[in-house]
């Protein structure tokens, strides 16, 4: 993980050149991944096309499974 996959926020979203703000808000998401965008555009587009069949079938992340993939690093975070 690297600082450059992080979306910053900035002081004053509508103010152009605004620096980025110290971001402490301990009851969110957190700072947004580079990469979130295009991963829910992806499931969106997958929605689109196929319904309800993203939940078993297709390419890439079946719904119904999604958390198959967190639940080891999870796991090790949780204890």
């Amino acid at each position: 993980i690297r600082r450059g996959d992080f979306c910053y926020p900035v002081v004053e979203p509508d103010v152009e050149g605004s620096p980025e703000c110290i971001y402490l808000c301990g009851n969110s998401l957190g700072i947004q991944p580079v990469k979130a965008a295009t991963y829910v555009a992806e499931e969106m587009g997958r929605w689109a096309r196929g319904g309800v069949r993203g939940h078993f079938e297709g390419k890439g992340r079946h719904w119904a499974k999604i958390d198959d993939c967190v639940q080891g690093p999870s796991a090790e975070v949780v204890g």
